[in-house]
């Protein structure tokens, strides 16, 4: 039911448990077409947050990733070279991208201790603790999918099979320097709890480090439901950069910086054929041919190539500083 306001009074929103409105609805899985349920998402614009409500129950978050994901996903690289107009289009996103990736370099200039003690919830196959292992930090991984912490352990990780959001009993409370969240918190059912999770983990004056898809970028705006970075309903929860800094403050964190990051992907062949899969799956449609897709991929770069951070990137990252004892 909506009120005539809008707003939809069944659900309230996970962070300020105010109004939710209607937002999008995404009419099934795109990863498992034989699942023949539709998802509905709804928006707070007190907290510039989205959220899927309801939300699926523990057993239904494990279905989801079921199969094919990032995490463990092995692409093939593409047999064609790219044409001249999809260089030249690439050459310009390039140009134009300022975004800065989180990298062990960053990780390293943030902390003022060093070595550090570095945690990273969801650290997948240990590529980033490996790098910041190799800069003379101590690093600890938490990974829930076994195939991707087998790699991480292979690369000498001590990493442990948990979550943000119920973190494992031997991890440390109050002891480490940096805490990493890359494309977690979209993930879990309860954003709150694992935000806390970390701000337990963090020794005083230690940091988060905390990114997530930006989903005001005009890439969602554009593409809707076929943008690859909803990712519904794997993805539960959709920030912003106000929300990202309001879940921090109500984690205890003082949140010192916000950073971008995701653009000049936005041109490459990969993404624009994993935009056509969604499209074929969730809108088939002549309107969505290869064709239409490549034209609307030239407007995007038209419309964002010289934009601001927050709606010209797919990624936006808060930094936050535990307070000092």
């Amino acid at each position: 039911m909506i009120s005539n306001d809008g707003a939809n009074p069944e659900y309230a929103c996970v962070l300020c448990d105010g109004p939710l409105h209607d937002w999008m609805s995404v009419p099934s899985d795109w990863r498992r077409p034989r699942d023949p349920r539709n998802f509905e998402l709804y928006w707070c614009d007190a907290c510039s947050f989205g959220q899927v409500q309801p939300r699926p129950s523990q057993a239904d978050v494990r279905s989801f990733y079921e199969t094919e994901y990032y995490t463990h996903e092995r692409l093939e690289a593409e047999a064609e070279p790219p044409t001249f107009f999809e260089r030249i289009k690439q050459h310009l996103a390039w140009r134009a991208d300022r975004g800065l990736d989180i990298t062990a370099e960053l990780v390293h200039r943030l902390v003022r201790r060093k070595p550090a003690r570095i945690c990273e919830f969801g650290c997948g196959s240990g590529t980033l603790l490996q790098a910041l292992g190799a800069l003379g930090h101590s690093v600890v991984g938490i990974e829930p999918d076994p195939a991707a912490r087998q790699v991480a352990e292979e690369r000498g990780i001590q990493t442990y099979p948990d979550n943000a959001e119920a973190p494992p009993a031997a991890l440390p409370n109050g002891s480490f320097d940096v805490v990493i969240m890359c494309h977690v918190l979209e993930h879990c059912l309860d954003p709150r709890r694992a935000i806390a999770n970390a701000r337990k983990a963090l020794r005083p004056g230690g940091f988060l480090i905390c990114e997530t898809p930006n989903n005001v970028a005009l890439g969602l705006k554009q593409s809707g439901t076929c943008w690859p970075w909803l990712d519904v309903p794997r993805h539960l929860n959709f920030f912003t950069a106000e929300s990202l800094k309001r879940i921090s403050a109500l984690a205890g964190l003082n949140v010192t910086g916000i950073e971008f990051a995701g653009y000049s992907r936005h041109f490459d062949r990969k993404w624009l054929r994993e935009e056509e899969r969604i499209c074929a799956a969730l809108q088939p449609s002549p309107r969505n041919s290869r064709t239409r897709l490549a034209l609307q991929n030239w407007v995007l770069l038209g419309r964002t190539a010289i934009g601001r951070g927050e709606s010209k990137y797919d990624s936006v990252r808060v930094v936050a500083e535990a307070a000092s004892a």
